[in-house]
């Protein structure tokens, strides 16, 4: 899976490194962070990184791993739902600069907060604590991030994991799964995802999340404000 982008990506990184190689598993789909859990070393011989697996490897015992060995790591998750190259979207050709600026206005305003209170038209009403927690950005390149970095172009909030409290009117996006068709609630208590509403669009999530047989999938860990 995503050979053809993996060998363009190095044809790229040739032109920077003399020794640039692909690393391939036989892990798939949501559950490729299992193999590198189970292989914590597989980065020791490496400098740099690039993610380009199907599903995020960044919170893997791998990637721990070598982020303390203070090599480079790069996210680039490369799943799609409609068929096009993630490297064949517009947003991976923004300026890092004007990223960097807008991000850095929005930074100022939540800098300082202990709560952050979201609601929309349609019934989104949200409340995260970060208290103590300290927001920063990513727009794909190392200069801001030293040794981490993400393709998601985003302001992100590491928020206190049980102090989410309300409800989310999912009406856009189920971010793996593509595109929501019919809005629906979901419910959070404490952190923790309490209850789905039940309808054909609520039951993608509670398939896909029940899919994980990990509990901790439930609870909110990030807030993430985009700048694509």
């Amino acid at each position: 899976m995503h050979q053809a982008e993996a060998e363009l990506l190095k044809k790229i990184a040739d032109k920077r490194s003399d020794s640039v190689s692909i690393m391939q598993v036989s892990q798939e789909g949501i559950h490729v962070g299992d193999w590198f859990d189970s292989h914590p070393n597989v980065f020791d011989d490496d400098d740099v990184i690039i993610g380009a697996s199907d599903y995020s490897i960044v919170t893997t015992r791998a990637c721990d791993r070598a982020l303390k060995k203070g090599k480079k790591f790069l996210s680039l998750p490369l799943s799609t739902n409609n068929g096009q190259s993630m490297l064949g979207f517009d947003f991976m050709t923004m300026d890092p600069d004007i990223s960097r600026i807008k991000a850095e206005i929005l930074i100022q305003y939540i800098r300082n907060a202990k709560t952050v209170h979201i609601q929309t038209d349609r019934g989104t009403d949200l409340q995260f604590g970060m208290k103590g927690r300290k927001p920063g950005f990513f727009n794909g390149t190392f200069r801001d991030n030293h040794s981490y970095s993400s393709a998601s172009i985003e302001v992100y909030i590491p928020i206190e994991e049980t102090k989410t409290e309300g409800t989310l009117m999912l009406d856009g996006s189920y971010g793996y799964l593509g595109k929501v068709k019919k809005p629906f609630h979901v419910s959070f208590e404490k952190g923790k995802i309490v209850s789905i509403e039940k309808c054909p669009a609520g039951n993608i999530l509670s398939d896909y999340l029940a899919g994980y047989h990990d509990d901790r999938m439930y609870y909110g860990g990030e807030l993430g404000l985009g700048l694509k």
